[in-house]
């Protein structure tokens, strides 16, 4: 029974300083808009520091160098990038993705210019009280940086007859680069998406309260 419990005490320590470590790649305000999008997102990439941590610790050198492919650390950072991108397709556009292939995350990722354009002026109508302001460029540029990222370290290393990961420091390298890309977009969402939001519905409820005082 005390072993079990030290197992379990050990694991949740694990689970803490893998939990840490996805804090240090997002601030604070843009972890809460990642939740927002997807709660899944932080528990795949803390499923990932967690199996980093014991591969560089617990398993022996000479056995880290054994797998023919390394794709399968990155699987939960793969799996965190799907969630988020699903979760931002549908909160800010509405777009549901499923499996049909003109219905999928890659489809709408890989739609034209003028159709993401669309998709932006359609969200802004939705929301006109708090993206009146909202950069159409940025969004089409960060649109089209995820699925570059998706195209590049994301389908080509998930199929069998795609690439392989050769080593535990390529894996990190493809990892630490979706991560930097939901970073870079999430921080332009915080910024012109729920920032302005909370400023909204702040004033919102500044005015209720004034209203009720009349």
């Amino acid at each position: 029974m005390a072993n079990l419990v030290s197992s379990d005490s050990e694991a949740q320590a694990s689970r803490l300083i893998a939990q840490a470590s996805f804090e240090d790649c997002f601030k604070s305000h843009t972890r809460s808009a990642l939740n927002y999008i997807s709660k899944e997102v932080e528990t795949y990439l803390t499923d990932y520091f967690l199996l980093l941590s014991d591969l560089k610790t617990v398993i022996k050198e000479e056995s880290r160098r054994g797998f023919s492919d390394y794709s399968f650390i990155v699987f939960p950072v793969h799996k965190a990038f799907e969630s988020y991108l699903s979760g931002s397709l549908f909160l800010f556009f509405r777009i549901k993705v499923s499996s049909n292939s003109n219905e999928s995350i890659g489809h709408y990722l890989s739609i034209s210019d003028s159709q993401k354009i669309k998709f932006i002026n359609e969200a802004q109508k939705r929301y006109p009280h708090f993206l009146s302001k909202l950069s159409n460029q940025k969004w089409v540029d960060a649109w089209n940086a995820l699925k570059r990222q998706w195209s590049a370290n994301r389908n080509l290393l998930t199929h069998v007859d795609g690439e392989k990961i050769t080593n535990l420091r390529q894996a990190e390298q493809v990892a630490n680069s979706i991560i930097r890309e939901i970073d870079l977009s999430v921080q332009l969402f915080t910024k012109e998406f729920f920032e302005p939001l909370m400023e909204y519905a702040k004033a919102k409820k500044e005015q209720e309260e004034k209203e009720k005082q009349v």
